[in-house]
């Protein structure tokens, strides 16, 4: 299961970023430049070792003070208060730690295996987390759809150039997929189960869909503009891109009750791709 990260200069060198995504578990690191997601949970007794933002590469639970390099191993025990007195708890326990994959400057916990080069140098403009009354997969369905685009938002795209649904070409893979506009810098990348990451040449919207219940999800947003996109174009596709998210969330709500009852061969490649996916993870 591929996880959107950060994007690869919110983090400066030696410093590190606790991520809401993983519910504060794991922290990214930054090695001059390697990055690498760290556990954030203390094995001792599950604290949360680090919160927000900071510098400095070794890390120490605030709760008993056990302590770890930079490679997440064991250096300090612990001070634990007991009935019969203080005593020193053994620290004999490593930090887990995973893999980062740099796609253009965007960092994911999987390799992404599609090869488009997304241009610019980006700034997160807002990240917030919008919560949807639909289980995650008839959201990641709608961005498997561009079938959807005329009819759920007709002529929302009026004011830019949003191409037609034969000009998209797809590759898939076993965890994803990608569609390509041809002949344009375009490109929608959906990483199994919930990631869904839109990339036009200035701008980046990625969502990140959290469940939270079987019928409810919160979608991690993340709006990246490159730092040379005028402001006039930014607004004006920031606005479309809203209400075309909007659409998407209030369109899953309403498919939310009946998708579990469909036959999968009723569905296109992409959408049985993800069907046969979850299928093997188990997760549906």
């Amino acid at each position: 299961m591929s996880m959107f990260i950060a994007y690869e200069n919110e983090v400066e060198p030696s410093g590190w970023r606790v991520l809401p995504q993983y519910k504060n578990t794991k922290t990214l690191l930054n090695r001059n430049g390697e990055f690498q997601l760290q556990g954030n949970v203390c094995p001792h007794q599950g604290s949360l070792i680090r919160q927000g933002t900071g510098t400095g590469l070794a890390a120490s639970c605030p709760y008993h003070g056990y302590t770890w390099n930079q490679d997440g191993q064991p250096q300090g025990s612990g001070t634990v208060g007991h009935s019969k007195g203080t005593t020193k708890c053994p620290n004999t326990t490593p930090l887990t730690t995973d893999y980062v994959c740099n796609w253009n400057g965007f960092l994911f916990d999987a390799p992404i295996p599609v090869t488009a080069d997304i241009a610019g140098d980006y700034k997160l403009e807002e990240y917030r987390q919008d919560r949807i009354k639909a289980n995650y997969v008839p959201i990641m369905d709608l961005f498997l759809d561009i079938d959807h685009i005329p009819l759920v938002h007709k002529g929302v795209y009026n004011k830019i150039d949003i191409p037609d649904v034969k000009d998209v070409e797809w590759k898939s893979w076993w965890g994803g997929s990608a569609q390509f506009v041809i002949g344009q810098k375009a490109i929608w990348l959906a990483l199994y189960p919930g990631v869904m990451f839109e990339y036009q040449p200035g701008a980046v919207f990625i969502m990140v869909n959290e469940a939270v219940s079987d019928t409810e999800t919160i979608s991690h947003v993340y709006k990246y503009r490159d730092y040379n996109y005028d402001s006039q174009t930014w607004v004006t596709n920031s606005a479309i891109w809203e209400q075309a998210w909007a659409q998407d969330r209030a369109q899953a709500e309403l498919l939310e009750p009946g998708w579990r009852t469909i036959p999968t061969e009723n569905y296109d490649q992409e959408k049985r791709n993800f069907r046969g996916w979850m299928w093997n993870q188990k997760l549906n």
